[in-house]
Order: C-alpha cells, then structure tokens, then sequence
C-alpha cells in the first residue's frame, strides 16, 4: 500500500429540504475524486462524523451521498469510523448513519475497533466513545506492544490543548483551546502516528494530526484550515490539500467603510454586527442585497462575547444554521402535523419568515 487519503467532519445534513451545502459537497466530492486517482491513492478513511443524524431524513440528501460513496468505492478501499454526530443515540454507538454502507462493496464501517495488519505497520481504527470509555479502549485494548512495527491510529475524539476555534476579539486573534477532556497526548504515547476528527481547523502538534471538516460549517471555522490529507505509507508523513469548494462563514460590523466590500461577497454566511442606533429599515435592504449571492445573513447585536458563542459546547446546532434555516427545520419535524390540517408549509415558512 502507498498512499491514504483521510477526510473527516463532513457533517452531511441530510434531514431538512433543499440543504445549500450539497452543490458545495458534491463538488468536493468530484475534486477530492480526482486528487485521490492522480496521487494513486489507494484506500479512503473518514475519520468520523461523514453524518449530522437527525430523527428524520431526506431520501435525495441519503441517495446524493451513496451514489458519491458509491463511486469512490469503485475505485478505493474506504474505511468510514463513527464520530459522535453519525450516532442515532448516546446509549447505542452501533446505531448510526454509516451503518447504512456496511455492507456495500469495498466500504467498511467501524462502530467500535478494528486493525488492519501489515508487515510494517498495524493501522488501528477506532469509533467514538465517551471519553472515559475511551480512555480504556487506549490503554487496554489497542494492542501496541509490537516495536517491530509502526502503530498508527485513525479516530474521533476530542483532546486537551488542541484548538477548538479561533476568534478576533479587539482585532486581535484568539485561540479557543479545549481544556475539557479527560484524553490527553500523553494517552497516545504508545503511536507513532495519530489522525483524528472532530476539530474543524487543520493542526498537528508532534505526532498527533486533526485532519480538519474540508468545509466550513459554521462561524468560527473560517479563521482555520478546511481540507483533508494524503498519507505517504512508506513515511507516515503526510501533504495537506485544501478544498476550494466551500462556503465561507464571514462575521463584519456593519459600517459605511465596509459596505462596498459586503456587497462583493459570495456564497457566503454572513453575520452582520451592527449597533443599536442602525435603521432598521435600511438594515432590511442591506440583509435582503447579500442574500441575493449569499447562503444566509443573520443580524446580530454588538457584545464582546457575539465571537466567543460559536465555542460553547452545544452551541454548533444553533451556529451551523441561520433563522430560515432552523425554521425549515421545525417545520420538517411537524410535516405529518401540516398534512394532516391541510396546511402548506411552504407558505407557513413564508409567514413566519415575514414576521421576523
């Protein structure tokens, strides 16, 4: 085996209707295809977390990635490891979006551990726990005794004095650092090399390498890297490859100095900080020109802490979607309420969306 290409953090929504993201990740999908057959890559591993799980799904969302899966299993081997956000249930880890692909040519999913041996490395696979579980799994049973060869670990798990998030604050950058967990380096002294999801940002420190989401997925993630990795097998050491088809997640004032630059962005989300003294009025026709090329454009009040939301634990759900979009949503959830009162819901969206 020569090389491996690692992903991780798609957060794939599949569960609300006519999801932006998805022009975004099949074209990713296509790029990331086309630098796997050109470096001759030869298996695919996604480090957890290919999945957003909801109670609810779309079929086109589930079908669009299984067709995407699909053809990159055509061509590679691909390994998918459960990350917290593919679980259906925090009591039941085997329960889980990628469950769907198990047996599907050339895919395996790894919903607790597994290794694959060859004659200069184990590369060991690991699903996500909670961390005292983890911790167990690391110590006890993830064999590691063999110095003869190299010990490399794909997982999915959260460790203290890596980055969470980045924020400018006073115009100076500031570094979210997770502080947090029971895990630590000092757990995974045993490997010579570690590749994980769930941190968003690319970063390495020594031997342990967070492959990053090749998306951002919220505000917060666009001060960091978004892409994924190729894996040299002879070396372990890897080249870093950033994805050009995302959105990007922007956070401005508003101020007639930045206004001419506003009105240039693209494919955007964008939170607009504005001040209490701003018309509301032309506030309005300000939101309704960016979304005209943009995703979303959420108002936000001016506060110190408006940067430092974005990191709090169980904030993402809120951060990853925009008021229509979490709209949408509840209205998804209720759809066998709607039909059974013969209520449109899309004109239910368009009131509610009118009274904001």
């Amino acid at each position: 085996m020569s090389k491996i290409a690692c992903i991780a953090d798609l957060h794939i929504n599949i569960f609300s209707r006519g999801n932006k993201m998805f022009p975004f990740i099949m074209d990713f999908f296509k790029f990331f295809k086309e630098v796997c057959i050109k470096e001759k890559v030869e298996m695919i591993i996604i480090a957890g977390d290919l999945f957003d799980f909801k109670t609810t799904s779309q079929t086109e969302g589930l079908v669009n990635i299984s067709i995407a899966l699909d053809e990159l299993a055509e061509l590679f081997k691909i390994i998918i490891i459960n990350g917290n956000h593919d679980r259906a249930s925090k009591t039941d880890e085997k329960m889980s979006l990628p469950k769907l692909f198990h047996n599907k040519k050339n895919i395996m999913v790894v919903d607790d551990y597994k290794c694959l041996v060859f004659d200069d490395a184990h590369l060991h696979f690991l699903s996500f726990f909670e961390d005292e579980e983890l911790v167990e799994k690391i110590k006890f049973k993830i064999p590691t005794t063999n110095k003869n060869v190299k010990h490399v670990l794909f997982s999915h798990f959260a460790l203290n004095g890596f980055t969470m998030n980045k924020y400018i604050k006073n115009d100076e950058m500031h570094y979210a650092i997770n502080e947090s967990s029971l895990l630590n380096k000092k757990l995974l002294k045993s490997f010579d090399k570690v590749f994980l999801g769930d941190f968003h940002g690319h970063q390495t420190d020594g031997v342990i390498t967070y492959i990053s989401s090749p998306f951002q997925l919220r505000h917060g993630d666009e001060y960091t890297e978004h892409g994924f990795i190729i894996i040299d097998t002879n070396t372990y050491e890897y080249d870093f490859y950033e994805n050009p088809h995302t959105p990007e997640y922007v956070t401005t004032k508003l101020n007639k100095n930045n206004l001419k630059e506003l009105v240039k962005l693209k494919n955007c989300y964008i939170n607009l900080v504005v001040s209490s003294n701003i018309n509301k009025e032309k506030l309005i026709l300000v939101k309704e020109k960016l979304l005209q090329k943009n995703l979303g454009v959420s108002i936000i009040n001016e506060s110190e802490d408006n940067h430092e939301i974005a990191v709090v634990e169980g904030w993402d759900i809120v951060v990853k979607q925009n008021q229509e979009d979490m709209i949408k949503s509840y209205l998804d959830l209720n759809s066998e309420i709607i039909k059974k009162n013969n209520w449109n819901i899309d004109d239910m969206f368009k009131l509610i969306i009118s009274k904001e």
